[in-house]
């Protein structure tokens, strides 16, 4: 343990570690079982990552709306917009890892959560949009043949409203004639 403090190639923090791992993955060229292996298992992290991005978006952006209205309220200024960020803390196996994305990822969907809070786009967009970046991510950063799905728990919220599992109408909507 004592020689691992005088290890300079090794992170100092949970953050870079996330940075590094995502990079190390990223660059690996071969089609080895343990490569797609790990690209797999890095394509499930930014999903988590992706998924963190949107909620933070619209979260931050719930938070800003609220005190920009205290704001003009009490004649104030107004505080900083919400930024987005490159980390994102995950539960895996019940403990607390950080995931990084790229930023212009985690800008933009961060940007998308943002969006949908203020109702500027609606859940089948954000899903679509987010979407989107999960199958860039998979295809030209982790050279991966098929993206995983982003959004699943927003895709399940909107299936249940619609009384549709995975965009297929429930038992109880095909028995009523819709």
């Amino acid at each position: 343990m004592v020689f691992s403090l005088f290890d300079r190639k090794a992170p100092k923090s949970s953050k870079e570690k996330a940075k590094l791992a995502f990079e190390k993955v990223t660059a690996v060229d071969s089609d080895s079982r343990s490569a797609r292996s790990a690209r797999i298992r890095m394509g499930l992290l930014c999903r988590a990552g992706l998924d963190r991005a949107f909620i933070e978006g619209a979260e931050r952006t719930r938070v800003y709306q609220e005190r920009s209205l205290q704001a003009v309220r009490q004649g104030r200024e107004f505080p900083a917009p919400p930024a987005a960020e490159c980390y994102f803390q995950v539960r895996i196996n019940g403990e607390g890892n950080y995931v990084y994305l790229p930023e212009e990822y985690a800008n933009e969907a961060f940007s998308i959560g943002a969006r949908y809070q203020r109702a500027e786009i609606d859940a089948r967009a954000a899903i679509d949009l987010v979407q989107a970046l999960a199958d860039q991510i998979c295809t030209y950063e982790l050279k991966l043949d098929e993206a995983f799905r982003a959004l699943q728990f927003l895709r399940e919220e909107v299936a249940a409203e619609n009384g549709a599992i995975d965009g297929k109408p429930s038992d109880a909507s095909n028995r009523s004639g819709k």
